[in-house]
C-alpha cells in the first residue's frame, strides 16, 4: 500500500481506490476534487 500523501496533491484515484476496495471490492473513484484544505495546527 502507499504512504498516505502529505498535501492534498496526493489524494488521487489512484490512492483512493485501493483504500476503497477495502471495504467495496465493486467500488471505484473516478476523479477528486479538494474543496478546501488545512494543515495541522489551522
Amino acid at each position: 500500500m502507499a504512504l498516505a500523501p502529505t498535501s492534498t496533491d496526493g489524494i488521487t484515484p489512484d490512492y483512493i481506490n485501493p483504500l476503497l476496495a477495502t471495504a467495496t471490492p465493486s467500488a471505484s473513484v473516478t476523479g477528486v476534487r479538494i474543496l478546501d484544505a488545512k494543515t495541522y495546527g489551522e
